[in-house]
């Protein structure tokens, strides 16, 4: 299974997701993180031009592109720490949510 039983917001296997994206195009920007990473192999980034290999990143929705892998320190560097932020600190909240709700 590639979502965590126990959390929506984790996977274990990012690359398996269906409808991923390769290659974004230059300033896509999310309107929000679905899921985080943090994996023993490397995924590719599909936000960076040379698909910089990470094992730390994020899911991101794309309006009218679909959802792709961005690293961690990618997702930083190309919207801002403020912007990336943002994104992590509303699926931290999603994901504490969906907890709560399973208690």
């Amino acid at each position: 299974m590639n979502i965590d039983q126990n959390n929506k917001y984790l996977t274990r296997h990012p690359e398996k997701q269906d409808g991923l994206i390769a290659n974004l195009p230059r300033g896509s920007v999310p309107t929000e993180y679905l899921n985080q990473y943090s994996i023993e192999y490397e995924v590719n980034c599909a936000l960076c031009a040379r698909n910089t290999p990470h094992k730390n990143g994020f899911t991101a929705s794309f309006p009218d592109l679909g959802i792709a892998l961005i690293g961690k320190d990618c997702g930083r560097r190309h919207f801002g720490n403020h912007s990336a932020r943002t994104f992590e600190n509303n699926l931290k909240r999603n994901s504490d949510n969906s907890i709560k709700c399973m208690r």
